[in-house]
């Protein structure tokens, strides 16, 4: 199963709680090279943060059934530095190489802050910034790994089955060519949507206070009855990624008929009226809502006038396809 691992951030006084309770798990010794000190200093971070928490493998778009390809790795680290000591820091030649003891954290409670400390105690600055941009860091990995994953809408996390078509004439002797089809989601698609959720949760914590949820309702293939799932956000950017992204809105449908190889009409059209056929994609400020055990059957009505250049793509007709692809590649397909 696809496991990803989420990193969160700790700033903590020194000599407070927070500080000792992370003393009290066990440090990672690592050692990283670079240009420069710090760049040393991160690459041992790194390791030390992979060491504990293992890395995933992630390709770019996966085909139609999602499986993973290897065509880009994408070290997704789900611990930040708690603290680091460094054994030892040395120049050799252009590189430096540098040796700490770090602990990391892979907490999932996002909003441990400073515990108070009075203007005479010492702030470490320097190590909570360190800390800080570890977050960071990861927040933008995590940007990342779901933007992968987001792109696959809706092209890949839908599927459209064509039905047939019918014929017919109107009053003003017009001829109307109804397309019928099917659509549904991929299940695949979202079995890997749940498995990143899931792990990129972060209010699903007392007191978390939430900005948004997504439900999601899908199927397993051991899973005879479907699988409902709730996955609560604090992050806004992270939950407006999503929000913005799977959209009714941004499901077009493209019919191209053909003469043997050559496309003699092309058209695209926006699907976005689902809600009256079991709302399998719902929308709200705080809510993404997606039925994946919901197949719709739909269909798409053209008509060809007594024009000569109608009767003629009639006749040369002898191939229909249909595809799902983002509304933004609909812009301008109209040939005939």
């Amino acid at each position: 199963m696809l496991r990803i691992f989420l990193l969160f951030v700790t700033l903590a006084v020194a000599g407070c709680g927070s500080t000792y309770s992370v003393k009290q798990s066990s440090f990672i010794r690592a050692s990283g090279t670079g240009a420069s000190s710090e760049a040393a200093k991160d690459a041992a971070f790194r390791k030390a943060i992979e060491e504990r928490v293992g890395v995933l493998v992630l390709g770019e778009r996966a085909i139609a059934d999602y499986r993973l390809i290897k065509d880009e790795i994408l070290s997704f680290s789900a611990g930040y530095v708690d603290d680091y000591r460094v054994v030892e820091r040395k120049k050799m030649g252009d590189m430096w190489l540098v040796t700490a003891d770090i602990w990391v954290s892979s907490s999932r409670i996002t909003n441990r802050i400073f515990i108070g400390a009075n203007a005479r105690e010492k702030l470490p600055g320097m190590r909570a910034a360190e800390s800080f941009d570890s977050f960071i860091e990861q927040r933008r990995q995590a940007d990342r790994l779901l933007s992968k994953l987001l792109a696959g809408f809706p092209q890949d996390a839908l599927v459209i089955k064509f039905l047939g078509t019918d014929v017919e004439f109107d009053a003003e002797r017009n001829a109307l060519m109804t397309v019928n089809y099917n659509l549904s989601w991929n299940q695949n698609y979202l079995i890997a949507l749940a498995e990143t959720l899931d792990q990129l949760e972060d209010g699903a914590e007392r007191n978390a206070n939430p900005s948004g949820k997504i439900r999601l309702n899908y199927q397993k293939p051991e899973d005879w009855l479907g699988t409902l799932d709730t996955f609560y956000f604090k992050d806004k950017i992270l939950f407006k990624q999503i929000k913005d992204r799977l959209k009714r809105e941004r499901v077009g449908i493209k019919l191209q008929i053909f003469n043997n190889d050559a496309a003699v009409f092309e058209e695209c059209r926006v699907d976005s009226d689902w809600v009256s056929d079991g709302g399998v994609l719902k929308n709200s400020w705080s809510a993404v809502n997606l039925n994946g055990l919901v197949a719709l059957r739909r269909s798409v009505t053209y008509k060809f006038t007594q024009s000569e250049r109608d009767k003629r793509l009639l006749r040369l007709a002898n191939q229909l396809r249909l595809a799902i692809v983002p509304v933004d590649d609909c812009g301008g397909l109209r040939i005939r």
